[in-house]
């Protein structure tokens, strides 16, 4: 609905159900309310991993067996048959364990029982076998994770006939993922958007971002080895990249028909320098000004330059990221 009361209809390019079909059945149609997304206020069936994550912090599980969460997830999803049968598989664990890890067995035998006894209490509150129900049956629309839940609507796919879609954007209900680590920097993370460009705005713009790359990008982005997983720069985000987002439509045919087409990516020639000087050559399209000094600080301290952080050496950040936004000297060689 728009403020001035005329309304905008989205359609999901992948349903097979024409406007007119839907105007045939308009008397069936309801108006979304409350459950649609809190669908699971009581009776909760909890998710395994969740379920798992929790007796682990709460000491139940002790967090010192090998793969133990891994192995315990496999456990609770991978059964099928009677309750019996379910129960017995679990039991396994004790198997798989003086099997694999002998020592760990004869060391940790009571620790390795409780895992068992903890792991079976969670299937008798997540799984009835006589009724065919769980967790896997009652969906949880609150959220995307391992459910559509929001992604049922805000899947990139909703497009209007104007080609407007509804949006699909992480920070509609949170912040940009951003990964860091020990010895890092914490992100930077605005409140809200800043100097945010009219490209960003566009409601297509998740799906397109990644076909469409120019100089202005790195204006506000460190983007070595864009669209990687290993953080080694804004977009090499593990947080985004590294996730299979299975009910998003990022990579529908519908979708990517009405894209735009690819654009090219520019490069911008190095800014004239001192033959006599040894430093580095900024070419970062944006003035220093003071919502852009925590990016800075990242590498440059209070106390002056740092040009090599000791994470560098691990060959997280190699030279070529710095290069992105900044060109050597003539005549420096590279370090």
């Amino acid at each position: 609905m728009r403020p001035d009361g005329t309304e905008i209809e989205y359609f999901d390019l992948e349903s097979g159900i024409t406007p007119e079909e839907v105007d045939a059945r308009s008397s069936e149609l309801r108006r979304m309310d409350c459950i649609d997304c809190h669908n699971r206020i009581s009776h909760t069936f909890e998710i395994p991993k969740n379920a798992i994550d929790e007796a682990i912090s709460r000491g139940r599980i002790d967090r010192s067996l090998p793969y133990i969460a891994v192995k315990s997830e496999q456990l609770l999803t991978g059964h099928s048959g009677s309750r019996e049968e379910a129960l017995a598989h679990i039991a396994n664990l004790e198997d798989w364990y003086r099997e694999n890890y002998p020592e760990v067995y004869a060391d940790k035998k009571d620790a390795i029982k409780q895992a068992v006894s903890e792991l079976q209490a969670i299937f008798e509150r997540t799984y009835f076998p006589d009724m065919s129900i769980g967790w896997s049956t009652h969906p949880d629309n609150l959220g995307h994770k391992n459910f559509p839940g929001c992604f049922r609507c805000h899947d990139g796919k909703h497009t209007s006939p104007e080609g407007q879609t509804i949006r699909l954007e992480c920070n509609i209900c949170h912040t940009i993922p951003r990964v860091t680590g020990p010895g890092l920097p914490a992100p930077v993370i605005a409140v809200e958007p800043q100097n945010e460009p009219e490209s960003h705005k566009d409601s297509n713009w998740l799906a397109r971002h990644r076909d469409e790359f120019d100089k202005t990008c790195t204006g506000c982005h460190s983007t070595y080895n864009r669209g990687g997983s290993d953080d080694s720069s804004f977009c090499a985000n593990s947080a985004c990249h590294g996730t299979e987002w299975k009910f998003a439509g990022l990579d529908a045919p519908g979708l990517r028909s009405i894209l735009p087409t690819h654009q090219a990516e520019e490069s911008e020639a190095p800014q004239p320098i001192s033959p006599d000087s040894t430093s580095f050559v900024p070419r970062i399209p944006h003035p220093l000004t003071e919502d852009r000094i925590g990016q800075c600080l990242t590498c440059h301290g209070l106390n002056g330059l740092d040009p090599y952080t000791p994470f560098h050496v691990e060959e997280k950040f190699p030279l070529d990221a710095c290069t992105e936004c900044h060109d050597l000297a003539p005549g420096v060689e590279r370090f």
